[in-house]
């Protein structure tokens, strides 16, 4: 064999094989790593006891409102009401996951009580871990006269 045409099928033998280890780590380093995603709309349960600041007691039929979600809320006769805002949420499956909380507002209205509101960053942060916390979020509202 004459040595330029050895050359040429090491350089063939070499692109082959480059290839098929390209080829087997597009196929398996997808499949070894851990499945992330990436949600645009996942509800977090914001359950909210709502309390008057005078008596210390429920405040039953407040109204409870957020711009990010689907529905707003009423608290029954214990002062309780959950509303469900939408956050777009990213993480790896099993592992970890976020809630990204970067506007939105949740406000409390009540008959005879000033009006409360609160932008749901200061609450939340602007990360809401999930994974840690859990998808319900507790926070006591205390109205004023």
């Amino acid at each position: 064999m004459s040595d330029s045409r050895t050359k040429r099928l090491r350089v063939v033998f070499l692109i082959v094989i480059g290839v098929a280890i390209l080829a087997v780590g597009l196929i398996a380093i997808p499949n070894i790593l851990q499945p992330r995603f990436d949600s645009a709309s996942v509800a977090l349960d914001v359950r909210l006891s709502v309390r008057d600041q005078v008596r210390g007691g429920p405040v039953a039929g407040a109204a409870v409102h957020t711009d990010r979600a689907f529905e707003d809320g009423l608290t029954d006769t214990n002062g309780q009401c959950d509303v469900f805002p939408r956050f777009r949420a990213t993480g790896v499956v099993g592992r970890s996951g976020q809630f990204h909380v970067r506007e939105g507002t949740l406000r409390v209205f009540a008959p005879g009580f000033k009006p409360w509101e609160r932008p749901l960053e200061s609450l939340l942060g602007s990360r809401y871990d999930f994974f840690q916390k859990g998808t319900t979020f507790t926070y006591t509202v205390t109205l004023v006269r």
